[in-house]
C-alpha cells in the first residue's frame, strides 16, 4: 500500500512541476501552408455528401469533384457554388481557411489522407432550366479521394 501511495505522490509531483517550457514548438506558417497545399493538391477530391443548413443536398452536386493546385482549383459539376476553375489563397496564417478569387471564404474543417471536409456560406438561390442550381445557406462538403 505504501508503494502505491508513494507512486501517486511522485506522479502528482511530476504533473505539478510541468511548466511552459514543455509546450510544443510552434510550426512555421510558411511550412504549414506548404504542407496543407501539398495535401490538398495530391489528388482529386470526390464529393460524398453535401448539406446546406444541415439538410441533405447531395442531388445538387452529383458527380462533383474538386482538384487543387498551388493557388489554383478546378471543379467538375460544382454548379453555381463552385466555378469550373479559379484561384485561391490562404485566408489566415493557420491555413484553416482559403479564399477564392470571387472572395468566397472556404473553411477547412478536416483534411487528412482520406477525407476533406470544407464549409462555405452561399447567399444566392439560383434556378435554371426548371431546376434549382444553388441554395443559399451554410454548405458543408465532405470529399474522399
Amino acid at each position: 500500500m505504501k508503494t502505491i501511495v508513494s507512486m501517486l505522490i511522485i506522479i502528482a509531483a511530476g504533473l505539478v512541476s510541468c511548466n511552459d517550457d514543455d509546450e510544443a514548438t510552434p510550426v512555421d506558417s510558411a511550412q504549414l501552408k506548404a504542407e496543407v497545399t501539398a495535401q490538398l493538391s495530391e489528388s482529386t477530391w470526390n464529393v460524398q455528401t453535401v448539406t446546406v443548413d444541415r439538410l441533405d443536398q447531395n442531388d445538387l452536386f452529383e458527380g462533383f469533384s474538386l482538384s487543387f493546385g498551388d493557388g489554383t482549383f478546378t471543379s467538375q459539376n460544382g454548379g453555381e457554388v463552385w466555378p469550373a476553375s479559379g484561384t485561391w489563397q490562404f485566408a489566415n496564417e493557420e491555413a484553416t481557411a482559403i479564399v477564392r478569387d470571387d472572395d468566397t471564404v472556404i473553411n477547412i474543417i478536416t483534411l487528412n489522407d482520406f477525407a476533406l471536409v470544407i464549409s462555405l456560406s452561399w447567399s444566392e438561390n439560383t434556378i435554371g432550366l426548371g431546376r434549382t442550381n444553388s441554395i443559399s445557406g451554410e454548405h458543408v462538403f465532405t470529399f474522399s479521394k
